[in-house]
């Protein structure tokens, strides 16, 4: 089965659903939750260069497999490391609703990067939920589908060198962008 055939799947089945949970990251792509359960998470992530947004370095509250289904990302690792590292703004991550989530800001940490990485077209990544990453499109359009664990934490890390808005509200995609991303960056219809 080919990765359209899964999105349209979804779409077909539970469009209504996917609209209430699909919003504009504020890391700068549009977060497209194809199905969401307990145990596990489909969704579509694409970076179209409309909305520029500063990635920052983040860790997850689950594992994921993530497949590049069009274009390129560029993505940094990164350690902590008290003696040589960056100093960074920390903030725990974690939903208070859907599409809000509340940024509380910890004790600033120490990074150091470890590792860069470049995924293109027809690639994939798996990640541990505790490893701090940032990725940053390089491409135009970058187009992933990412399969998600059940929650492993209740929160997350989120890490930047400078302060950062510390609640984000946001709004869920209207189908008509959601029609256009999948038109014009998948070659989907629904």
């Amino acid at each position: 089965m080919l990765y359209t055939d899964i999105i349209s799947f979804y779409l077909k089945n539970d469009l209504e659903n996917i609209l209430e949970r699909s919003y504009l990251h504020q890391n700068g792509f549009s977060k497209i939750v194809l199905y969401k359960s307990m145990d596990c998470q489909i969704r579509l992530h694409i970076w179209d260069g409309y909305h520029k947004e500063e990635e920052n370095i983040h860790n997850h509250r689950f594992h994921f497999n993530s497949s590049i289904l069009r274009g390129q990302y560029r993505e940094e690792i990164y350690e902590q490391d008290s003696f040589n590292g960056v100093d960074y703004f920390a903030y725990s991550y974690a939903p208070c609703s859907e599409l809000n989530y509340d940024l509380v800001p910890q004790k600033n940490i120490k990074l150091k990067n470890v590792g860069k990485f470049t995924y293109e077209e027809g690639e994939g990544v798996s990640r541990q939920a505790s490893i701090l990453h940032k990725v940053s499109p390089i491409s135009s359009v970058v187009c992933s589908l990412l399969v998600a664990s059940g929650n492993v934490n209740d929160h997350c890390l989120v890490l930047s060198e400078k302060e950062i808005i510390t609640n984000f509200n946001t709004s869920n995609l209207r189908e008509s962008e959601l029609r256009y991303l999948l038109r014009n960056h998948l070659k989907i219809e629904i």
